[in-house]
């Protein structure tokens, strides 16, 4: 028995407009569904924090105890960059990315998202 989950799209009208419209009305049934299709992403990141360096540790280092992992084994890390170090990985990222997209791709889809987190106060990564 395969493990694999697949969507068949309907055979009559493959265009991707129709397709989501055949599945909001599909996951219906379900508005978890149809918030999963119908989201869009905002992003108004800035480099500045309302809440204290301190604070955002203690909230990640909650999160990571307090969060149900498989057996509870609690084998979840995560790493906190804050200033400088964050800004430094970003660079990093940046300078990876550049020499894998080709120019036009990077200058137009990849370039703005890259300014935009680097412009955030800092990365939590698991």
């Amino acid at each position: 028995m395969s493990n694999r989950l697949s969507v068949a799209r309907s055979s009559k009208n493959n265009s991707p407009k129709s397709s989501k419209a055949n599945s909001v009305s599909m996951a219906s049934k379900s508005p978890f569904l149809d918030a999963t299709l119908l989201r869009r992403s905002y992003i108004d990141i800035k480099k500045e924090s309302t809440i204290s360096d301190a604070r955002i540790e203690e909230i990640v280092k909650h999160a990571i105890l307090h969060c149900p992992t498989a057996f509870s084994v609690q084998s979840t890390r995560a790493v906190v960059l804050l200033h400088k170090d964050h800004d430094k990985l970003w660079h990093m990222i940046h300078d990876h990315a550049k020499k894998s997209f080709p120019p036009d791709l990077f200058e137009e889809r990849i370039t703005p998202n890259l300014k935009a987190t680097k412009g955030s106060y800092g990365t939590v990564s698991q």
